[in-house]
């Protein structure tokens, strides 16, 4: 399903930039920070963080791709941008996935993608034999 690229709000329509931080805590439950700003709309904005277990190993994949960062940071960061922007963020896909070789290892991906059609952004190896997704999530 394809989400509108706007949010109406008053009189007007209104983009958004979601901020997601992620913050690892060692006897607590790990955060994600979800803050929502409007671009044009002033104290216009929202923020809902999610507690999950702190054994899920979560990877944070910005739109420009490159190099899958590491589960062991204790705080990241990914903004997906609004359409107002030059590389607008178009997609954010996640994907929640059990090991199929090392028993009870869960991992959380959160990709932002830029292109238009969500079937591209499938270019970070989501599915590609011997990428980091599809060895860790079992895919093939």
């Amino acid at each position: 399903m394809k989400l509108p690229s706007a949010i109406t709000l008053g009189s007007g329509l209104s983009a958004y930039t979601i901020n997601m931080t992620y913050i690892k805590q060692s006897n607590a439950p790990s955060i994600i920070n979800v803050q929502t700003q409007s671009t044009t709309s002033v104290g216009c904005s929202s923020q809902k963080s999610v507690f999950f277990p702190n054994t899920i190993k979560v990877y944070f994949i910005p739109a420009s791709g490159g190099q899958i960062p590491s589960a062991n940071t204790n705080q990241m960061s990914l903004t997906a941008y609004p359409s107002s922007q030059n590389s607008p963020t178009r997609f954010i896909i996640i994907i929640k996935c059990t090991s199929k070789t090392q028993a009870g290892r869960n991992y959380l991906f959160v990709i932002t993608c830029a292109q238009t059609d969500a079937s591209l952004c499938y270019g970070y190896g989501i599915y590609n034999p011997g990428s980091t997704i599809n060895n860790l999530c079992g895919f093939s």
